[in-house]
């Protein structure tokens, strides 16, 4: 008879008991022959020893027991795994009992470690397959996307009227959002777990809290939506976050809101800034309602899931993947937040969160009161209330604009005899053709509020309204009516006109670009700054034409027929070894925008990356880097032959100088940028400038030298360099830096305080 393993154990654990009773026993017999005191403490010895015996044999008794029952369990496992493994169909005997059944166990262990590494190369390629797909999708959705984002900047330069601009500025707002979704989704390392990267940049909100909210304002005009948007006026002063990730989170609200809210339903956007928590820090309360179906208490609890909706047949009804609002509830939590959501069926749904943003020190004054002096009517209606119509007066309150509201337009010829009034507020739902034409023969100068889809028959009743604001009403379309009110525009015939510091080349550049609209947009984005294009098609053109051709700059798509972009880049750069040919600057051109895409490009040959859809200012950016010998500043008054550019820039790292030179092209002023410190040495001794910024903190170099240097050029040519110190607002300024520079400005990117800089010593220059 075998005996099992448990069996085993329980023998093995009372052996030493059935020892020591022996022992014990003999002991005893003795002490009883030999009666002596000594005999008798043996005896206790003795009984002491086989009590603890037993005690032991016991717990070794219990212990054997649970080993067996464990090994038992690990053997009905293994057995299972055996019959899921075994496609052979070969019979496995998993039994720990035998010295055989142990060695089928070890190696069935063994399959399954194998079976586990093929499994991990299986996964790893999948994920490898994924990131490619992913890289391909990024490119076909930019390509098109490309044409829509570049030919709408270049419809903004062709005359448009204000309303028509208004449109295009939308279209183009909705085009930056939808490409900073495409980057958040389609970068697979963003999109992996745990890999989402939350920026740290600085940003003006109510700016960037708007576009985010207007681009929903045709969709909710269709359907007959009120789209109201309260945006804080007092979010006026920069703020350091991530704003794209709160406009992704924005138009997700506002997609499902518009998705799930009827016809002639209302939906409102509430940004409000609430009490300070810690100095330098700004809490936001951002919440988006709606009128449309609700959820039950059941489906909010599962709402946040990833494809998931309410239930199946909101799916089919409504469409969409439910992925939306995972993703937001993913953002939020990154930038340390929460969303969530109060909701009743039938009646509506409010998602709300709350975010903290550290302030950023400006010297720009509070818009607060700026208005103080103008009188408005405000029409209200009788039958129908906005949540717009409250908003309206809370800006109009923030400015110190006295108002009164009237019914009708007999209650209004009453107010105007008493007292003196500038504009009339009128919103066209409440109101009909005909009293619209009464309120338009009267004095005041007359804003109408409205939606997007009544503007055609609003222009068809020829109605001469001072500033049409279509829906929603938001701060910036305010302020800007008011601040037309007070400085009237000079209307002007439409025609193209380059703004003071815009920058032309003479130049020759090849583009090697494969795709018809792109060669159409970046030729005419080139030649509208002055630049001979040459245009190919695919790489290996790229190559022939380089070798027959001398260029100043390369623009070169990635993706092409017949030789790519890399392929393309690596045969020039070897032409020009052998041939012993003077280096052209090749710029990536690509959709490619997942991480590591410029590591890339860079390490295989390529001077620079820039991604599409390319936007002129970054294209300028580069230019004036690659470019700044061929460049030829255009002004409205033609600037003294003495000076080079307006400024010199320099600062201690890339990333902040394109940051800088980002907002000197949209000031339109002429810069260039000293590379490092030799330089900025060698240009201020050799070229002059009105203005030059200069980084504290740049290395190897003082401010003080960079001081003389511009006195001994002043001196030499007669003309007039100041010197702007920028200093780290982490650091104390020291009051002995003040008699070295003229200024001292905090390392902030806020364009109202360069410009204010800027033009305050532009002028003593000319």
């Amino acid at each position: 008879m075998q005996l099992g393993l448990k069996n085993k154990l329980q023998i093995i654990s009372l052996l030493p008991i059935t020892l020591l009773i022996s022992i014990t026993s003999y002991f005893v017999y003795y002490s009883y022959k030999n009666y002596t005191s000594e005999a008798l403490e043996f005896l206790i010895i003795a009984l002491t020893v086989w009590l603890i015996s037993i005690i032991l044999a016991i717990l070794g008794f219990l212990f054997s027991h649970e080993i067996a029952k464990n090994i038992q369990n690990l053997e009905n496992i293994l057995r299972k795994v055996a019959q899921d493994t075994n496609k052979d169909n070969k019979e496995i005997n998993i039994n720990l009992h035998t010295a055989k059944g142990t060695k089928e166990a070890y190696t069935l262990l063994e399959k399954i470690i194998k079976q586990t590494k093929r499994d991990k190369e299986i996964a790893q390629e999948a994920s490898e397959t994924k990131s490619m797909f992913l890289a391909n999708m990024s490119h076909e959705i930019r390509t098109p996307l490309n044409g829509i984002v570049g030919f709408t900047e270049l419809l903004k330069d062709t005359g448009l009227k204000e309303e028509q601009t208004e449109f295009v500025e939308i279209i183009e707002k909705s085009s930056e959002n939808l490409l900073e979704i495409i980057n958040n989704i389609l970068d697979l390392s963003k999109i992996e777990s745990n890999k989402l990267e939350i920026e740290d940049i600085i940003f003006n909100p109510i700016e960037e809290f708007e576009s985010a909210i207007d681009v929903y304002a045709v969709r909710a005009s269709e359907k007959h939506i009120d789209l109201g948007c309260f945006i804080d006026p007092q979010l006026e002063y920069s703020l350091k976050g991530d704003p794209s990730k709160i406009q992704e989170v924005l138009i997700n609200l506002l997609s499902n809101a518009i998705k799930f809210t009827s016809s002639s339903g209302t939906i409102n956007v509430n940004i409000i800034k609430l009490q300070s928590i810690q100095k330098g820090i700004t809490r936001i309360r951002f919440e988006v309602q709606d009128s449309g179906i609700g959820v039950t208490s059941e489906q909010k609890s599962r709402i946040f899931e990833a494809f998931s909706q309410a239930d199946t047949s909101i799916t089919r009804k409504y469409g969409g993947t439910g992925l939306g609002l995972t993703i937001s509830a993913h953002l939020i939590e990154l930038m340390g937040g929460q969303l969530d959501l109060h909701s009743e069926t039938e009646k509506g749904t409010t998602f709300f969160f709350t975010l903290d943003f550290k302030e950023i020190q400006t010297i720009n004054e509070t818009a607060k009161g700026s208005y103080f002096g103008i009188n408005a009517f405000i029409l209200e209606s009788t039958q129908k209330t906005k949540k717009q119509d409250i908003y309206l007066k809370k800006y109009l309150d923030f400015y110190n604009v006295h108002y009164t509201t009237f019914k009708d337009i007999n209650e209004l010829k009453t107010f105007h005899k008493q007292t003196s009034y500038n504009l009339l507020f009128i919103d066209c739902e409440y109101t009909n053709k005909k009293e619209l034409e009464q309120y338009n023969t009267l004095s005041q100068k007359m804003i109408l509020l409205t939606k997007s889809y009544l503007m055609r028959k609003i222009d068809a009743m020829h109605i001469d309204s001072f500033k049409t604001i279509y829906e929603p009403l938001n701060n910036t379309k305010l302020k800007t009516a008011l601040e037309n009110f007070i400085t009237p525009k000079i209307k002007t015939t439409a025609q193209k006109v380059f703004t003071k510091g815009s920058s032309k080349f003479n130049a020759k550049i090849l583009v090697a670009e494969d795709n018809i609209i792109n060669q159409k947009l970046i030729k005419h984005t080139l030649e509208n700054l002055g630049l001979s294009v040459d245009i190919v098609s695919n790489g290996l053109e790229a190559f022939q034409k380089r070798k027959d051709n001398m260029y100043d700059l390369i623009f070169m798509d990635i993706q092409m027929p017949f030789l790519d972009g890399i392929e393309a880049t690596q045969e020039i750069l070897e032409y020009e070894e052998v041939y012993t040919q003077v280096h052209i600057p090749i710029i990536a051109l690509t959709a490619n925008a997942l991480k590591g895409d410029r590591e890339r490009f860079l390490s295989a040959g390529l001077d620079e990356y820039i991604t599409k859809p390319l936007i002129r200012e970054e294209i300028t950016t580069l230019l004036n880097r690659f470019l700044s010998n061929n460049r030829i500043d255009v002004k409205e008054k033609k600037q003294p032959t003495q000076y080079k550019a307006d400024i010199l820039l320099a600062k201690k790292s890339y990333f902040e100088t394109k940051l800088f030179t980002k907002i000197l092209d949209s000031l339109g002023y002429s810069y260039e940028v000293a590379n490092n410190i030799n330089d900025l040495k060698n240009k201020i001794e050799n070229e002059n400038y009105k203005v030059i910024f200069f980084d504290k903190e740049c290395k190897t170099l003082e401010f003080k030298d960079i001081s003389q240097l511009i006195k001994s050029s002043n001196k030499k040519n007669y003309l007039v360099t100041h010197l702007i110190l920028i200093n780290n607002p982490t650091i104390p300024e020291n009051t002995d830096d003040a008699q070295y520079v003229d200024e001292i400005i905090k390392n902030v990117i806020n364009k109202d305080l360069l410009r204010g800089v800027i033009e305050k010593f532009i002028s003593s220059s000319i």
